[in-house]
């Protein structure tokens, strides 16, 4: 249901017709939507494929963080049902539990201490998960160009008066999905970077 009709799809009493049983059926096994919508995405969170560390055979911590990032927006893009945890519960889910000791593992060679790799694998997984989020919202809007070309003018007529607007008109030619994979390995190449620059 989640991935035919979107996370906002999502009710008990839709779930109650897809399964053939009276909506009071399901309170015996959730609690309520909100029980419903944890135990869908951590459902999705288990089925998510992240790497191991080590299992790439990466020589650079670098190119193991980003084999790791890419691997979360993959699986946020592949189980629309982790977008269902929102706010406090996204944070909290086994998903990114596994992120980021994925992520705290690869920046073991980045000669950070062991907190600051802790702390730069939550950076890392919130600049991923953030991206994913605006993404995927951005993505219920193709149906609307109206709404999309609005945004472009808007955004064009403050850059053109920076003397930017040439460049944001030739970026915004390119296909939306090529718009967020540049952002996400821009996004993600510059935390990298600044997390060398702040070793030393």
């Amino acid at each position: 249901m989640v991935q035919r009709e979107g996370p906002r799809g999502l009710s008990l009493r839709g779930v109650a017709r897809e399964l053939g049983v009276d909506p009071s059926t399901l309170y015996a096994y959730v609690d309520g939507k909100a029980g419903l919508v944890v135990a869908l995405a951590e459902q999705a969170a288990e089925e998510a494929v992240l790497p191991e560390p080590g299992a790439s055979g990466t020589e650079s911590w670098e190119d193991a963080c980003m084999e790791v990032c890419r691997a979360v927006r993959n699986a946020l893009d592949a189980h629309p049902e982790l977008a269902l945890l929102d706010g406090e519960w996204l944070p909290l889910s086994s998903f990114n539990a596994r992120a980021t000791a994925a992520l705290a593992a690869a920046l073991v060679g980045s000669g950070l201490d062991a907190a600051r790799c802790i702390d730069a694998a939550q950076i890392l997984l919130y600049q991923v998960t953030a991206l994913s989020r605006v993404e995927r919202g951005l993505a219920a809007h193709w149906d609307h160009p109206e709404d999309i070309r609005r945004y472009h003018e808007l955004v064009g007529e403050r850059l053109h008066d920076a003397e930017l607007g040439e460049a944001w008109d030739g970026l915004m030619t390119s296909a939306p999905g090529a718009n967020f994979d540049r952002l996400f390995e821009l996004g993600i190449a510059s935390i990298l970077l600044g997390l060398v620059a702040g070793r030393s």
